[in-house]
């Protein structure tokens, strides 16, 4: 889920995931691991890595890298 920048810090992602997860079982996607990316603007994107790492996301052995950009799968499970 990607929320634009002028909502961010409010919650909102938060819920939106916490919603996400209590009716998966499962969830998954793909993270930009570092900070190292400009905007169109310039300005830098911040990656949302340990966003969805407190949320209890864990990190997938899966990598997309095309040399422009590289991004790491993760993985939401429900604990029985």
């Amino acid at each position: 889920m990607i929320i634009d920048t002028r909502f961010q810090g409010n919650g909102l992602g938060t819920a939106l995931l916490t919603t996400a997860m209590s009716k998966e079982e499962a969830l998954n996607g793909w993270v930009v691991e570092h900070d190292n990316y400009r905007l169109q603007d310039r300005s830098t994107y911040r990656s949302p890595l340990g966003f969805y790492l407190k949320l209890g996301f864990h990190l997938q052995p899966n990598r997309f890298d095309d040399g422009e950009l590289q991004a790491i799968q993760l993985l939401w499970r429900r604990e029985s």
